[in-house]
C-alpha cells in the first residue's frame, strides 16, 4: 500500500507523475490509471511534460491525495468503487479535526515546494522554446528573418530572479 511517507519522499525527489500512478492505482478507476501510465510513458519519451499533462496528473493527485491522509492502521477501507465523490476538508471549521501547528507548517511546505519545482520546470520549458526559436526562427518566417528571443530572455531572467529568492519570499514569518 502506498503511504503518506512514500508520497512525501516522492515529492522532495520530483517524482509528481510517479506519485500520480500510484495514487490512481490505489484510489483510482482503470481509466485514470492508464492516463496517468500514458503521461508518464509520453514524459519520459520527450524529456519532460506537456501543460495539459501537468494539469491531468494534478487533478488526479488533488482528487486522491486526501485519501492518504485518512489512513490509518487497522481502519477498515471504504469500498471507493461506488464513485460517490471525495469531499475533502479545505477551510478550518468546527467540524474539521484539530491539528497541531507542525502539520499546518508541514502542509505549506508541500505546497510551497511543489509550486517551486512547477516552477523550476517552467523554466525548463522555457528554456527549451528560446533554443528552439533561436535555431528554427528563420523557417518560421518566409523572409528569411530571425524571430526575436529578447522578450523570452527577459521573462527567463525574471523567472530566475524568482526562483533564485523563493526561499526567502515564502518562509514562514514568526517562526
Amino acid at each position: 500500500m502506498f503511504t503518506i511517507d512514500e508520497f512525501n519522499t516522492n515529492e522532495d525527489n520530483n517524482y509528481h507523475t510517479e506519485n500520480g500512478i500510484e495514487l490512481a492505482k490505489q484510489y483510482g478507476t482503470q481509466e485514470e490509471i492508464d492516463m496517468m501510465l500514458k503521461i508518464q510513458h509520453a514524459h519520459y519519451a520527450r524529456g519532460h511534460i506537456q501543460p495539459d499533462e501537468v494539469e491531468a496528473r494534478a487533478a488526479i493527485v488533488s482528487k486522491y491525495y486526501p485519501h492518504l491522509e485518512e489512513e490509518i492502521p487497522g481502519k477498515p477501507k471504504e469500498s471507493r468503487a461506488s464513485g460517490a465523490p471525495y469531499k475533502a476538508i479545505t477551510e478550518i471549521s468546527d467540524e474539521a479535526p484539530e491539528k497541531g501547528a507542525e502539520y499546518y507548517q508541514e502542509k505549506d511546505k508541500q505546497n510551497t515546494d511543489h509550486v517551486k519545482a512547477e516552477l523550476e520546470e517552467l523554466m525548463s520549458h522555457l528554456d527549451q522554446a528560446i533554443t528552439y526559436r533561436y535555431q528554427n526562427s528563420h523557417l518560421m518566417l518566409n523572409s528569411g528573418n530571425k524571430a526575436g528571443t529578447g522578450e523570452m530572455y527577459r521573462i527567463a531572467d525574471k523567472l530566475k530572479e524568482l526562483h533564485a529568492g523563493w526561499d526567502e519570499s515564502t518562509e514562514l514569518y514568526g517562526m
